[in-house]
């Protein structure tokens, strides 16, 4: 098993440096030098920032949380008989907590136009 693992590291690391040489080669056809920004690369950078920032990440983050709570009250029917201990308020108190949260996340990426 553990050769099994080293080579596994070791096909992962030969994948990465034939794609980095594809690319650098790509880059040298172009007559472009290793490390320079060309303005297309800037662009495609800053969309790149703009769609992977901390506000997607929180918010994917926390319209997970809403959806799985949403599930949790929507399903109470099913498993209400295992516990007698749970009641009909605690399944609309995850359903709101769940269209709270989800609708949280809306907020935190929705393109706000000023």
């Amino acid at each position: 098993m553990q050769t099994f693992g080293i080579l596994f590291v070791a096909f992962i690391a030969v994948a990465l440096v034939a794609i980095l040489v594809m690319f650098m080669r790509e880059r040298a056809r172009m007559g472009i030098r290793p490390f320079e920004l060309t303005d297309a690369d800037k662009a495609q950078l800053k969309k790149m920032r703009r769609e992977s920032g901390i506000r997607r990440l929180l918010a994917g983050f926390i319209g997970s949380l809403g959806a799985a709570s949403c599930v949790a009250g929507i399903t109470y029917p099913i498993f209400a008989a295992s516990n007698p201990d749970l009641s009909w308020r605690d399944a609309f108190q995850c359903l709101a907590l769940g269209a709270f949260l989800v609708f949280c996340a809306w907020l935190l990426v929705r393109n706000v136009k000023q």
